[in-house]
């Protein structure tokens, strides 16, 4: 499914709705059903390019494709939901070469991975530094939750420790609300 980068696409308010995010402030229960509530305007697609040249990246075509996938979609998705995504128009992308381009788009803060569903997410912010992800395992909605300040102390303490993390992932799997009630 490859698309115009530079046309309107249709489903942008589709994708736009489906992604929430809350402050980075500490979280209270009304938070999150606000958040849940009132989802976020996912950035232009243009914006997420000029973010990845701002962070060093190189746009490749294959880039731009497995970004506008995710940028497209409601929900995570894995590498080879996107290679087959792209290969429909007859032409067969490898999952390797997914895998390379999410590693980029992560690296650019662009993508957020879900590492327990082995599934990547657009990032609501690429500004933002890191996320943690509310995950409902029946409907597979998601909520991504700015956790930049969080991080920025954990990593204060790591550091007196003498420690110091490539990465940190905070991912909670459970019910949303919508789907307690049913």
């Amino acid at each position: 499914m490859l698309h115009d980068h530079h046309a309107p696409h249709a489903s942008q308010s589709h994708a736009q709705e489906a992604q929430t995010t809350i402050p980075s402030r500490p979280l209270h229960a009304s938070d999150i059903d606000e958040a849940l509530r009132t989802p976020i305007r996912a950035l232009p697609f243009e914006a997420y390019l000029s973010q990845g040249e701002a962070a060093g990246l190189r746009w490749s075509l294959h880039r731009q494709d497995v970004l506008r996938v995710l940028w497209d979609s409601d929900r995570p998705i894995g590498a080879y939901e996107i290679a087959q995504s792209l290969g429909a128009d007859g032409v067969p992308k490898h999952p390797t070469i997914i895998y390379r381009c999410l590693r980029a788009l992560e690296d650019a803060r662009l993508v957020i991975p879900v590492i327990s569903w082995k599934r990547f997410v657009i990032s609501p912010d690429p500004a933002a530094a890191c996320w943690g992800l509310l995950l409902c395992k029946h409907c597979r909605r998601h909520l991504a939750v700015d956790l930049t300040a969080q991080q920025a102390r954990l990593n204060t303490r790591l550091a007196g420790r003498g420690f110091q993390p490539r990465a940190v992932s905070v991912e909670a799997e459970g019910l949303c609300n919508a789907c307690q009630v049913h």
